[in-house]
């Protein structure tokens, strides 16, 4: 009896601690999503935050968030200068490439863009729908420093084929060449030597 009375307090006292690190972590992360929106309401009002004291571990962590919200620019810019970032220089250093690179691939999509749309608006026969992409970037201040994975435009189904032969010209290749794009109303083309990645939609 004893000896079961022993184990059911380690079991009670192990189920504490796990549930006590569990809150503590779930508190951390709660606090870190809290810097996030600080950092990005600041970036969004072209401020900066004061931060004073943020560990290493919390940079990684803002960054990781930053990366997979895709902000990564608006939230070193807001960081970058306040006395907490200046004590890692070496952590902002390799953040800054990393904005540098993402910044200089979006000027180069949305170029590569830019220069193919007149074309599908003139041979192509229709004035094609720019959506997401582009147009969300254009609410920033600084649109380039949104990244969008993809461009978007929304076409009617009977001036695909036309559309389809144009950008075919220009060197888009299909995503997925084994697929009939006379079939879907989701097409998505690559280019060969760029980063541009442009999904047609139909209607």
């Amino acid at each position: 009896d004893d000896r079961n009375r022993i184990g059911n307090n380690d079991s009670s006292s192990c189920e504490k601690k796990g549930a006590m690190i569990h809150f503590k972590k779930n508190e951390w992360r709660a606090g870190m999503n809290e810097k996030f929106l600080e950092a990005l309401g600041a970036a969004l009002r072209k401020e900066t935050v004061s931060w004073t004291k943020v560990s290493r571990t919390e940079w990684q962590e803002l960054f990781q968030i930053a990366s997979k919200q895709q902000v990564m620019p608006q939230i070193y810019e807001a960081v970058c200068t306040c006395p907490a970032a200046k004590k890692e220089p070496e952590l902002l250093k390799v953040c800054s490439k990393k904005v540098m690179g993402e910044v200089a691939r979006q000027v180069m999509k949305t170029s590569d863009f830019l220069s193919l749309y007149p074309r599908i608006c003139s041979e192509g026969g229709c004035l094609p729908l720019v959506m997401k992409g582009l147009i969300c970037r254009n609410l920033y201040l600084t649109p380039n420093t949104r990244p969008s994975l993809d461009e978007d435009i929304l076409i009617s189904e009977a001036c695909f084929p036309k559309v389809h032969q144009v950008l075919i010209q220009e060197g888009m290749r299909l995503m997925k060449p084994e697929e009939n794009p006379d079939k879907t109303y989701e097409v998505s083309y690559v280019k060969k030597g760029t980063f541009l990645y442009l999904e047609v939609h139909k209607h």
